[in-house]
C-alpha cells in the first residue's frame, strides 16, 4: 500500500500466525517444503521470467519493487524473516493478547501496517 498510493497488490489480507505474518494462500501451496528453502522447480530463462512478472505486474514499477523484496529479503533464512517480523508492530498489535505459541488466524490491520511502514521509510 505505502508504494502503490494505497492500493492493494493481493486480494487476501495477512494474518498474524505464530511465525508471523502469513498470506494464507500462499501458506497451503508452499506448506509441504515443511521450512525449507522454496527453489523453483523448473529453471527459467530471463524471457521466461519476464513474461511471468509481465502476467503478475503491469507496471514497471510493480516489478521493480519485487525485485527490490527478492534482493533485500530473499538471501534471508526462515528464522531471521521470524525475528525481523516479531519486531514489527503490525504483527504484535494483531497478536496482542496471544501467547507466544498460541495459534491465531488475526488478520493484521493494512492502514495501520501502511502507516507504521510508511513511517520506517521516512525515518521517523
Amino acid at each position: 500500500m505505502v508504494h502503490f498510493d494505497g492500493n492493494l497488490i493481493f486480494d487476501e489480507k495477512p494474518q498474524a500466525w505464530v511465525h508471523g505474518p502469513v498470506y494464507p494462500s500462499v501458506y497451503r501451496m508452499y506448506n509441504e517444503n515443511n521450512g525449507l528453502p522454496i527453489t523453483p522447480i523448473v529453471c527459467y530463462s530471463d524471457e521466461q521470467l519476464e513474461e511471468e512478472s509481465n502476467i503478475i505486474f503491469h507496471s514497471e514499477e510493480g516489478k521493480e519493487f519485487i525485485k527490490a523484496i527478492l534482493s533485500y529479503y530473499g538471501g534471508k533464512s526462515g528464522f531471521m524473516l521470524e525475528l525481523m517480523t516479531h519486531n514489527e508492530e503490525p504483527w504484535k498489535k494483531a497478536r496482542s493478547g496471544y501467547d507466544s505459541i498460541q495459534p491465531s488466524n488475526v488478520e493484521i490491520d493494512l492502514l495501520s501496517a501502511a502507516e507504521y511502514y510508511k513511517n520506517q521509510l521516512s525515518g521517523k
